[in-house]
């Protein structure tokens, strides 16, 4: 059964304890078995729709998905729809394919992929880096600290619980433990390093032996020693996280008293099926007193070089069908791998693993597929204590091998907020999907939560020719990506939101606790609105931004992004927003700064015409500016002043705030979210999900309007 908008805005269920309900509307025939999961019954106002496939696309009939509020069943097609209380975990089962869970929202039609052949496929989960020291034992904004010296297990757990459903959803679960686990693991950084920690690496830190313990409570099965933190306790630090780790039941691998213990896979046995690990770490620390890594008498983590990882792994072959590869190393911070990481990737296939994943920069990088092997470039992190803005989109992969193989292979967006990582929805998944998808070449594509790796490279569903109108800055829609002009002319430039779709305002997470605005810091009086939404699309957004100052207020009132965003000298970037209200006062402000910290070296602004669209639709208003010398890095302000001379009260409504960077003329790929005009031309868009899986409303281009 499909939902239609309409349908949804005029059907309100409720689910009724101990019965099972049918609901036929229209001519529609199908029947949606639902079952309730709460004793009481509960007045439901929204709701998903969605199909259910195998790994090669086929229907999977007779499916169970369960939502916080329903329990239904899939018709013969695989279609279903259900009853939801707002974003959150959903998840689907079939019998003999694998479960899995997946993050969906409103309104929003899913798509569900379930492996067939559960009995001869083991399903992998890897995440990115994890620690829980440093800054989770320091307030913030004027919160207390996340952790302390007394936290429990349960402390500690908490931080991990919004994807523990997710670290769950797997037979083998992975991760990068970058960090040892000591019994006194905080030190204050202004004050003499203990001697307990490295002597003289720039940065030391540990974390609690409760670590291990949520990190087993949370899914976690396994996890990768192989790093240049690992040792930052020295030998003792190695020792305890050792031990710590064998007292969790949690496998470890990557590190150990010499070498040859640091390159010794582990193996494990998950659904009848042997799996073999490995890690290492091209971050040796050789430049400093004590190295990071394993020497034939010294402890330490794996060191990665070529005739060694070939070694390794085709010894680790001949324990496991399945082999899987830990690699951590490259430039912090950059998305795209050096050529040495890449050619320890190459080894690695050549050699017969299956699953190469990448570390070490803390942000996220593409997928792909070279063969039987799926490589990632970088996980970014999982569970970490920085405050760089790119770090905060992340994701989890899975991996479902069968025959030594892999069968399918996708990506769960998540968010990093305030330390803890939560599965996200909406534009802020998107953008983790995209960057999934579109980092590296390779038939990576846009569909399932996220992205994936197809079983085959088949045709996309469909290919369309678009108008973009000179000066039109226009969305593309999930699922879409722009593929290049389909003029000889051009016209049409992609770019990048670098917000990452954070300045729509909307609820964008299945934290129940969180409202919309995330990642952004708001003034006293600035706050989430209706009445500050603006039309996106063919529907309407649920919320904006709204700044407010009165006759006796002193200062200004201001929202922004919660950190700056990197950037490059002459790097060409736009700033837009649509504006429904705007006082005297009212300004849009690009600040420009040297680096990540310190004070900016100078403002580019933007006064907002005095506005009034509350009975209409809203008015797009553009910046273009370009990066000054010697800019690393910018954050854009919304900024209200408060009125003079006895004025009354003045207030600013915003919503779709996007900071654009423009890649090179006639570039395309998955990776952009953005095209504008720059002549009256036309672009071509692919679509990477079958068309059964929108609906016929859904536009292919979002947002159109041009520049005032």
């Amino acid at each position: 059964m499909r939902f239609t908008a309409a349908h949804r805005q005029r059907v309100t269920r409720v689910v009724l304890p101990g019965l099972a309900a049918a609901v036929v509307l229209g001519s529609v025939a199908t029947m949606t078995i639902r079952q309730p999961s709460t004793p009481d019954a509960a007045l439901i106002t929204s709701s998903i729709d969605g199909i259910v496939v195998d790994e090669q696309g086929r229907a999977v009939p007779g499916a169970t998905i369960k939502t916080d509020a329903e329990t239904v069943v899939a018709d013969e097609g695989g279609h279903f729809d259900a009853a939801i209380r707002g974003a959150e975990l959903i998840t689907a089962s079939a019998p003999g394919h694998k479960s899995r869970t997946q993050a969906a929202a409103p309104d929003q039609t899913v798509s569900i992929e379930l492996t067939s052949q559960a009995d001869h496929t083991v399903s992998i989960r890897f995440g990115g880096d994890v620690m829980m020291a440093r800054r989770y034992y320091e307030p913030a904004d004027g919160k207390p600290p996340l952790l302390t010296q007394t936290s429990t297990v349960a402390d500690h757990a908490k931080i991990l619980a919004p994807v523990a459903p997710l670290l769950g959803d797997a037979d083998l679960t992975v991760v990068n433990l970058e960090t040892p686990l000591v019994t006194d693991p905080y030190y204050d950084p202004s004050k003499p390093r203990p001697k307990r920690y490295h002597p003289s690496k720039s940065l030391a830190f540990g974390s609690a032996p409760a670590t291990a313990q949520a990190l087993k409570q949370s899914g976690v099965d396994a996890v990768s020693l192989g790093n240049n933190h690992l040792y930052d306790a020295l030998d003792p630090g190695l020792s305890s996280t050792i031990k710590t780790l064998d007292q969790a039941g949690i496998v470890h691998f990557g590190a150990g008293p010499n070498e040859n213990a640091a390159w010794k896979p582990a193996i494990v046995t998950r659904a009848g099926q042997k799996v073999a690990l490995l890690g290492c770490t091209t971050v040796d620390g050789h430049d400093e007193a004590v190295p990071y890594v394993a020497g034939p008498a010294r402890g330490g983590a794996a060191f990665c070089t070529e005739p060694r990882m070939r070694a390794a792994v085709a010894a680790a072959k001949k324990q496991a069908a399945n082999v899987v590869v830990m690699i951590h190393g490259a430039i912090e911070y950059q998305r795209l791998q050096t050529p040495e990481v890449r050619a320890l990737f190459r080894a690695a296939t050549e050699a017969g693993a299956q699953a190469i994943i990448g570390g070490h920069p803390h942000v996220t990088g593409g997928i792909t597929q070279s063969g039987k092997s799926v490589v990632a470039e970088t996980m970014g992190n999982l569970v970490f204590d920085q405050d760089l803005w790119s770090t905060f989109p992340s994701y989890l992969l899975r991996v479902d091998l069968r025959q030594g193989a892999p069968v399918y292979s996708s990506v769960d967006p998540l968010s990093i907020q305030r330390y803890h990582p939560v599965p996200a929805v909406g534009a802020l998944a998107e953008a983790s999907a995209r960057i999934a998808a579109g980092s590296v070449p390779g038939q990576a594509r846009l569909g399932g939560a996220g992205a994936l790796l197809p079983t085959s490279n088949a045709p996309p569903a469909s290919t369309q020719e678009v108008k973009v109108g000179k000066g039109e800055i226009r969305s593309v829609a999930p699922g879409w990506w722009f593929s290049g002009a389909a003029t000889p002319t051009g016209g049409v430039r992609a770019g990048t939101d670098l917000l990452f779709g954070t300045g729509t305002f909307e609820d964008q997470d299945v934290d129940p606790t969180t409202s919309g605005g995330d990642l952004w810091t708001l003034g006293k009086y600035a706050r989430i609105s209706t009445g500050a939404r603006c039309k996106l699309g063919d529907g309407t957004s649920d919320q904006g931004i709204e700044l407010l100052r009165s006759p006796v207020s002193t200062k200004d009132v201001y929202a922004t992004p919660s950190h700056r965003q990197m950037i490059t000298p002459g790097q060409s970037l736009t700033l837009t927003t649509d504006l429904r209200r705007a006082s005297p006062g009212a300004t849009l402000e690009l600040r420009w700064y040297y680096r990540s910290e310190g004070k900016s070296m100078k403002t580019t602004s933007v006064t907002l015409p005095i506005t009034d669209t509350t009975s209409s639709g809203c008015r797009r208003v553009v910046l273009d500016a370009v990066a000054p010398k010697d800019a690393h890095a910018v954050q854009p302000f919304l900024r209200l002043a408060p009125p003079s001379d006895g004025q009354k009260s003045r207030r600013l409504a915003v919503d779709n705030l996007r900071l654009i960077a423009w890649a090179p003329v006639g570039q395309g790929g998955r990776q952009y979210d953005v095209v504008r005009g720059s002549l009256n031309s036309t672009g071509r868009f692919v679509l990477d999900r079958p068309s059964s899986q929108r609906k016929p409303s859904d536009p292919l281009l979002e947002d159109s309007s041009s520049d005032n």
